[in-house]
């Protein structure tokens, strides 16, 4: 029997503003790379019949990533993901990054490795 599962991280890129003083707008100045992480069953699925050009499933991303933990430092997310790793005896894909997205997520999360393995 297979475990089909894994500890995925997912490098998030999104545009980077700044914000003018006293003016209600916001200058595009580059883009900015965070990571979300998340174990889960069924990985593929996230490429099955994709509908972006990035090669992904807009819908299931949304659907395994849209409530993942963000980290603003991929080293912490790397950190994080295995840390998440010692809980599961088998991981039949291990700690595995995903190709980069520009995938826009209705949720935000801060980065909170700091929190998470402070308390562990």
């Amino acid at each position: 029997m297979s475990a089909d599962n894994g500890i995925y991280i997912l490098p998030i890129k999104r545009p980077k503003t700044h914000s003018v003083t006293g003016e209600d707008v916001s200058v595009y100045v580059g883009h900015d790379i965070v990571w979300r992480v998340i174990h889960a069953g069924g990985i593929d699925n996230i490429t099955y019949e994709p509908d972006r050009e990035d090669g992904y499933n807009g819908e299931e991303l949304a659907r395994y990533f849209e409530d993942a933990l963000e980290f603003d430092n991929e080293q912490e997310a790397i950190l994080y993901a295995h840390e998440q790793a010692k809980d599961y005896a088998v991981l039949e894909y291990g700690v595995s990054h995903l190709p980069q997205t520009d995938y826009k997520f209705k949720k935000k999360h801060k980065d909170c490795i700091g929190k998470q393995l402070n308390e562990n």
